[in-house]
């Protein structure tokens, strides 16, 4: 597909505005995630719990063990987790790894996005703003590109993969496409979702003497990856990637408002801008445009089921835009061949970057924030022994204290019909209740729900540690309860907890030394 050099005036001046557009919403990325990367506090939730993951690698643990209240994994796989964790080697027990690899991923998921269209259209412009868009989609991703979490690193192994396998059809290039596809199933178990109909078309569509060499390499490499992974962990890896996620029920009642509100409320002129390329698109350019649509048809659908798992966010998103950003830009592609329909996708094109614009010092964390944060850190360290904190488990080690499980991950074990696993981890919490092993138990709401019958007899419910309106979107918001042994000679004082100055208690002897045990 050949790039159309004559231009018009006003074609001229809306790229123009179009590349000033994206180039100011990509600044306004760099930015915010510069910004955001040096936060020492937990910025959405659940990074938190990825840092817990991090900082127990470093300590050497094994990653899947059976559930307990120290460390139980989440239901992800393991790449994100130990890359994030062999770069804390060079950025220190912090947050900074953790969002260094995903801002890395963004960029190198940008630039795999322009080469995908370039290769397929040869237009520079078209593959430019399709690069530019995954970035500037920064907003309706939930601004969750920078964060601690796989998801950027999924969507950069997922284009790499579609690139390799698309454009290096020699033999070298083909293994590289597998050994990408698996390193992406590592990251993410979708991945067999969204790459198994690429798999197909290539595999239909490429020379008898390469076809079979992605899809063999890559279940080789990945049945071994599985066994391994598997017998290493005695099966507790297969148990928490692949049993605890078939737990999570799909709300398909919510079909009809994810569609709308990931599709036709957030990229409404992307659409449109496609919808007019395939009107007007001569019969080769369709052929041509099959790559492109399987990708997008495939990414979506796998997105749309993926987002309607309970507990999914708009993380889950970032593939879908990922998918729009090279329909974009072959729609463009289209479209600037053809005179008045190029003005046409020009401006719908900017007028869906300009549905992207954001002000970059509203997502940055407030002073609030990080008061919030420090007030939490001066309540854990005022508590002498250990402490069970399933919100922000990270602070614990921060101030040294032995580390405790994250709320989603015990949620997700309590979720399924698994009795005896269940079983233990609430055996070993009841023995701990009973022992008043915690000094102070600071619960969200799932565990708190899950969890009072059983501290009510040995634990006193001490309130919330913020109120709601200042718990900074619900991160930070504990019930608390206090060990009745802890709390000894000493009177509650301050309801709710963790406030200003005062703790919970003062002692009725002024010369008691409590010591962290």
């Amino acid at each position: 597909m050949q790039q159309n050099n004559s231009l018009s005036s006003i074609d001229q001046l809306l790229r123009l505005l179009l590349l000033s557009l994206a180039t100011i919403l990509t600044v306004a990325f760099v930015y915010v995630s510069f910004k955001r990367m040096l936060f020492p506090y937990e910025i959405r939730w659940m990074e938190g719990g990825m840092l817990d993951h991090v900082l127990h690698i470093r300590a050497g643990g094994q990653l899947y063990d059976q559930p307990g209240w120290e460390f139980t994994p989440l239901i992800y796989m393991p790449l994100y987790h130990y890359l994030s964790a062999a770069v804390s080697f060079i950025t220190g027990e912090n947050f900074i790894s953790m969002r260094l690899v995903s801002v890395v991923s963004t960029y190198a998921a940008a630039i795999l996005a322009a080469k995908i269209v370039l290769k397929e259209t040869e237009s520079q412009f078209s593959a430019l703003i399709s690069g530019l868009f995954f970035i500037a989609a920064f907003k309706i991703s939930g601004y969750y590109l920078d964060l601690g979490r796989v998801d950027s690193l999924f969507v950069a192994l997922l284009l790499g993969y579609y690139y390799c396998a698309r454009n290096m059809p020699g033999k070298g290039g083909q293994i590289l496409a597998a050994v990408i596809a698996t390193l992406a199933f590592f990251t993410k178990q979708a991945t067999v979702l969204y790459a198994t109909p690429i798999v197909l078309y290539l595999f239909l569509t490429q020379p008898k003497s390469i076809r079979f060499i992605t899809p063999l390499t890559g279940i080789l490499l990945t049945l071994g990856g599985l066994a391994y992974m598997h017998l290493s962990t005695q099966g507790w890896f297969w148990y928490y990637v692949f049993e605890l996620p078939l737990a999570h029920n799909y709300q398909w009642h919510l079909l009809p408002s994810v569609l709308k509100n990931a599709l036709l409320l957030q990229i409404p002129f992307l659409l449109a801008t496609a919808a007019l390329a395939a009107v007007f698109a001569n019969s080769n350019e369709r052929r041509q445009s099959v790559f492109t649509l399987l990708i997008f048809f495939t990414v979506t659908g796998a997105t749309l089921l993926h987002y309607m798992h309970t507990g999914s966010a708009a993380n889950v998103l970032l593939p879908l835009h990922a998918s729009g950003a090279l329909l974009l830009g072959y729609s463009l592609a289209i479209l600037e061949k053809k005179r008045l329909l190029a003005t046409a996708g020009l401006l719908l094109t900017t007028a869906q970057f300009g549905m992207l614009a954001y002000w970059p010092n509203n997502i940055l964390p407030k002073d609030a924030q990080i008061e919030r944060n420090r007030l939490t850190e001066e309540c854990y360290a005022q508590i002498p022994g250990p402490i069970l904190s399933t919100r922000i488990g990270y602070v614990s080690h921060k101030l040294g204290i032995k580390p405790t499980a994250t709320e989603p991950a015990i949620a997700d074990v309590f979720r399924t019909e698994d009795n005896e696993t269940n079983t233990a981890l609430m055996n070993e919490f009841r023995e701990r209740v009973d022992a008043q092993y915690y000094d102070a138990a600071f619960l969200g709401i799932q565990m708190h729900v899950a969890l009072k019958d059983i501290l009510e007899e040995n634990y006193v419910y001490a309130g919330t540690n913020f109120d709601r309106k200042g718990s900074g979107g619900g991160y930070q918001l504990s019930s608390v309860w206090l060990s009745k042994n802890f709390i000894g000679d000493r009177v509650l004082v301050d309801i709710p907890v963790c406030e200003a100055d005062s703790i919970f208690v003062e002692s009725i002897d002024p010369t008691a030394v409590y010591t962290r045990r």
